[in-house]
């Protein structure tokens, strides 16, 4: 997992520092105990489709809100 590190700590287990503002490769133990520390954020990864493009989904309108109720302006 990715991590952007919003404080400056050192990991004693891993004996490693880490800096305010990069972003790091984590196991995702480590990645779980410093979000829930608040020492940084999980970055999510993008799916690719193998050819290194972005999958996104075909958009069509908006999504339908069933509290909205339906009026017809003129």
């Amino acid at each position: 997992m990715i991590v952007l590190i919003g404080r400056t700590f050192k990991h004693t287990i891993e004996d490693k520092i880490f800096v305010k503002g990069k972003d790091y490769q984590v196991k995702k133990d480590l990645a779980l105990w410093i979000a829930r520390k608040r020492l940084g954020v999980i970055i999510p990864e993008a799916q690719t489709n193998g050819k290194g493009n972005l999958k996104l989904k075909d958009l069509k309108g908006p999504p339908n809100d069933k509290m909205m109720k339906d009026t017809k302006t003129k």
